[in-house]
């Protein structure tokens, strides 16, 4: 009997050990989070903020705070972030095309890590909106910080089950890359979709191909690892190419 269950426990075990995605053997970024979110909302005014403090962010130790406003004081709702470094404002997000909304960004903590290797700290926020009836979606909001001290917002849709850890370092070179993750469709089957960007100084790069990218997770009825063997027609490579990316500088404050 103890030979039955030491054989179960091996096979247990062995099998947890291989329930791993592709990209799990890669590096991921070591991560601080923080989760302090402050709530207001302004009834006569008709806008609500939130806001997050991170200390010491900066590398002369000043705090960082981001305030998220939705503004439907007007016809058109607008929503802006805006970053204060102490007690200064120093740089404001005004979105035409909303990326965020506030309550749904704080159901995750901040991440906080130098993602493309500057030595200065970047921003990950998950804004996620699984329930606003778009089932497992949300987006990811990218803030990477600039010699200024203010940052270039990348935002874009992602698709996935339960999980929102998708950067790695896929080409081994020191710096953290992003990951979309769509759903794609042939043959009558489903496919989750991966596809592999770099954080440039010219934006975000598709790297997919570098890396032995895109790859492809039939969605089944239970947990699925193992990538499939696709083929792709011009057409299907051209439309899975069409990652839509709001970039945003922001304005700079003085």
């Amino acid at each position: 009997m103890k030979s039955v269950f030491l054989f179960l426990l091996t096979y247990l075990l062995a099998h947890v050990a291989n329930a791993q995605y592709p990209f799990d053997q890669f590096e991921s970024p070591p991560f601080k989070s923080y989760s302090n979110w402050k709530l207001f909302e302004n009834k006569a005014e008709n806008k609500i903020h939130q806001t997050i403090t991170i200390p010491a962010f900066y590398a002369d130790s000043s705090e960082l705070t981001i305030q998220f406003t939705s503004d439907r004081s007007k016809k058109e709702a607008k929503n802006i972030i805006r970053n204060y470094k102490g007690k200064k404002t120093i740089q404001r997000f005004d979105s035409e095309e909303v990326d965020f909304l506030p309550f749904n960004t704080s159901r995750h903590p901040i991440k906080v890590a130098d993602l493309n290797g500057d030595s200065l700290i970047d921003i990950k926020i998950t804004y996620d909106y699984n329930t606003n009836g778009l089932s497992l979606s949300y987006r990811p909001i990218y803030l990477i910080q600039q010699e200024n001290s203010t940052f270039i917002k990348y935002s874009f849709d992602n698709q996935y089950e339960d999980r929102i850890d998708f950067e790695r370092d896929f080409d081994k070179d020191g710096t953290f890359e992003i990951q979309s993750v769509g759903m794609f469709g042939q043959n009558n089957h489903s496919y989750w979709i991966f596809q592999v960007y770099k954080i440039t100084p010219s934006g975000l790069v598709e790297i997919s191909e570098r890396v032995s990218y895109p790859i492809f997770i039939q969605f089944l009825n239970k947990r699925n690892y193992k990538p499939a063997d696709i083929k792709l027609t011009k057409f299907e490579r051209d439309d899975i190419g069409n990652l839509k990316i709001l970039t945003d500088k922001g304005t700079m404050l003085n």
